[in-house]
């Protein structure tokens, strides 16, 4: 046609493969459009048709990645979004003067990504733009779910593309998570039996060091003289009951992680290294709280919980390198729930027994009828523990109330108060502005503190 073009040349089976694809199109997208304007924005995998007024001598398209191009005639250009990006389209006579010079913008169908949109979520409002080779959603959904959908559908349209979601959630995406961990550990202890001494003179053994020397020399010697043989009633019985009952609260953003420890850490000396130097690493203990939630909709709450009761306990203790080192006795447990607003579930639960019978004797004479029960010694002990973790979940939103604290109301009491009067503190909760415990207005009433019967 006499019009030199700077993208490679194609063979004939592509060009027809084009034209094809371009048939296939809706007729939205055949749409002529003049040479005259600014941006030309054409779809991935789609086209436009250009016109010129004028039949270019050479035409330049600055990214073949980007896009391409084909003549129908002299004056009819088909442009064709291969990839996400922007380029530019010039034309020029056979006097170098310009006919065309347009940005190309290739980017997505935002028209069909919309359209999806409204049949999943009708009336959603959601807005899609294309900056550079990102796509950007803009709009508000009434909980995450829906916006989880939105950006689920929009990632399957782009593929690997980059996506910039800034769609916001008009509900509340806060949660709290309150844990309750509940536990009774009961104990008996019966002893029941004799115990028998025996001293006095009989054989002896002799063991002393050789003067001058290392030499041990030893001996068998037997002494006259009284002997004395006694016996002790061993009767006892004993209960023992051990409550442990945690409720730590935690407040995270849906998607988001928060943890918390309310303990301490404890030292653990480690192997001497070669330059005799102890290491030492610290290890926490107390009551901790990690949970990650996630708002379905406007009511149900998915948690991933993991809470913690850790204690410092002489039970299973070690020595190392000469240093007593202490072991925990820790209640734990990690899941996955979906519970409603407001709702508690038991998460966990151990009911345990442990029963220990022992039983001391004198071989042979422990075996006499009736006799028998004074050469013998009966210990029996009896461990019970019940545990039961609950959690409950409350979608909440921040409040311009002021909250109420356990110090409200509390000043330490002077000299003549604390000695002559006997009062610990003296009550000022009159001083103080009510303490308002939720945004409904509901007042605590009391003594300074929080109490629970």
């Amino acid at each position: 046609m006499g019009i030199n073009s700077r993208c490679a040349l194609r063979p004939l089976g592509f060009a027809m493969a084009l034209l094809m694809s371009f048939l296939a199109v809706p007729a939205s997208a055949l749409e002529v459009i003049d040479s005259s304007g600014g941006q030309i924005y054409v779809e991935v995998g789609k086209g436009r048709l250009l016109r010129l007024d004028e039949a270019p001598a050479t035409v330049f398209l600055a990214d073949p990645k980007v896009a391409d191009i084909q003549f129908k005639s002299t004056k009819l250009v088909y442009l064709v979004g291969k990839a996400t990006g922007e380029t530019s389209l010039y034309a020029l006579d056979k006097k170098d003067r310009i006919l065309l010079n347009r940005k190309i913008i290739v980017g997505y169908d935002l028209d069909q990504l919309i359209s999806a949109v409204d049949l999943l979520i009708p009336n959603s409002g959601i807005k899609a733009s294309m900056v550079n080779k990102t796509l950007v959603l803009d709009g508000v959904v009434s909980s995450p779910a829906e916006a989880e959908a939105v950006r689920e559908l929009a990632k399957s349209m782009i593929g690997g593309g980059g996506m910039l979601n800034r769609i916001k959630v008009s509900m509340a995406n806060q949660v709290n998570l309150r844990v309750v961990i509940a536990e009774v550990t009961r104990s008996v202890v019966k002893n029941l039996g004799i115990e028998a001494s025996i001293a006095g003179s009989g054989f002896g053994f002799n063991t002393f060091l050789a003067s001058g020397g290392p030499s041990v020399i030893s001996g068998i010697q037997r002494t006259v003289g009284p002997l004395d043989i006694g016996l002790q009633l061993e009767a006892l019985e004993s209960e023992g009951l051990l409550k442990v009952l945690a409720e730590p609260n935690l407040t995270a953003l849906s998607g988001e992680t928060a943890s918390f420890l309310a303990g301490g850490e404890f030292p653990v000396a480690g192997q001497r290294d070669e330059n005799g130097v102890v290491p030492v690493e610290f290890k926490p203990f107390g009551v901790s709280l990690a949970f990650t939630p996630t708002l379905l909709d406007e009511s149900r709450i998915s948690l991933k919980v993991r809470p913690e009761v850790s204690q410092l306990s002489s039970q299973g203790a070690v020595i190392i390198d000469g240093q007593p080192v202490a072991a925990l006795s820790t209640r734990r447990t990690e899941t996955t729930v979906e519970l409603g607003n407001g709702e508690s579930m038991a998460i966990s639960g151990l009911l345990q027994r442990n029963d220990q019978h022992d039983l001391s004797k004198v071989p042979g004479l422990a075996d006499i009828p009736i006799l028998g029960a004074l050469f013998r010694s009966d210990s029996y002990r009896r461990n019970e523990t019940e545990l039961v973790i609950v959690v409950t979940p409350y979608i909440v939103r921040p409040t311009a109330e002021r909250i109420a604290l356990p110090s409200d109301g509390y000043e330490t009491a002077n000299d003549y108060e604390r000695y002559v009067k006997g009062i610990p503190y003296r009550d000022t909760h009159g001083s103080v502005p009510d303490r308002v415990a939720t945004s409904g207005g509901q007042r605590l009433i009391g003594s300074p503190g929080f109490q629970v019967e």
